[in-house]
């Protein structure tokens, strides 16, 4: 006796419903074949349930990955701000530089003249020391 009752394709319908009254005749088999059907069943609603589990984990993970790729590109943005000020102050940086050297140069040609100056000055200081000098070796 076929237990899985699966009627071949030929036999018309008032044979497959002959087959089907020989298989219930039969309260063994069909006993087992409900048996095989529960077991199935709980099988699959089993697996719905393991699916159902997996896609909420699924989803779970996909909100932490788009809360982390939204963050990702937030601080991406924060550093690209830091970037361009970075270049900014470097640009500024370069040009102060430029600046700065321009007044240390100048400020060196203000003391090379201001040392000459003092050099001048003490020449004629101790020309007129030795003019005063002089004039007192010739009144005394």
């Amino acid at each position: 006796m076929n237990e899985t009752f699966t009627p071949p394709a030929e036999l018309n319908a008032a044979s497959q419903l002959l087959s089907l009254i020989s298989l219930l005749a039969d309260r063994d088999a069909t006993k087992r074949l409900l048996d095989r059907l529960v077991g199935a069943s709980k099988a699959a609603l089993d697996a719905c349930e393991k699916l159902g589990d997996a896609r909420a984990a699924q989803a779970a993970v996909e909100k932490e990955r788009q809360a982390f790729v939204k963050w990702m590109d937030a601080e991406r943005a924060k550093l690209k701000d830091e970037h361009a000020l970075l270049s900014a102050d470097k640009d500024q940086l370069r040009h102060d530089r430029a600046g700065h050297h321009a007044v240390v140069a100048a400020h060196a040609e203000r003391v090379a003249a201001f040392e000459a100056s003092k050099q001048e000055h003490a020449e004629h200081l101790a020309a007129l020391d030795q003019f005063k000098r002089t004039v007192n070796r010739s009144a005394a």
